[in-house]
């Protein structure tokens, strides 16, 4: 190839192949040290290469035990009494979206005995 004779949209073409074969390269690279890991009796054998990001750009939050919510809600159930909390009382108390607090108590709010609905959207908790 003659490179005198190479025109703005060749050379535009060009640049972009070469991007993606850096891009290549270096997963070549880490795949290879990955290999490498495994065969050497590394723990798991996976090398860390960037954090996993939602399309927010901020890192995932953490998951919490399992049954926290269940015993925080409970916790505030038993506290309000008979007159019990509305959904939006309780997801202003634990800092939750109303969402996750009304499918709460569609889910596994249902299976709890004693749990009682005075009024729309008012959940208690009888003794």
């Amino acid at each position: 190839m003659n490179v005198t004779n190479i025109n703005s949209t060749t050379l535009q073409n060009l640049v972009g192949l070469t991007k993606k074969r850096e891009l290549l390269v270096a997963q070549l690279a880490r795949l290879e040290a990955e290999i490498t890991g495994v065969l050497s009796g590394k723990k798991g054998g996976k090398v860390s290469i960037t954090k996993r990001v939602t399309s927010a750009g901020t890192p995932p939050a953490r998951r919490g035990k399992r049954g926290a919510l269940k015993d925080k809600i409970v916790a505030l159930l038993k506290a309000a009494g008979p007159t019990g909390l509305s959904a939006k009382q309780i997801s202003a108390k634990l800092k939750l979206p109303n969402s996750h607090v009304h499918v709460w108590f569609g889910t596994t709010g249902k299976k709890i005995s004693g749990l009682t609905k005075p009024a729309r959207g008012v959940w208690a908790l009888s003794a």
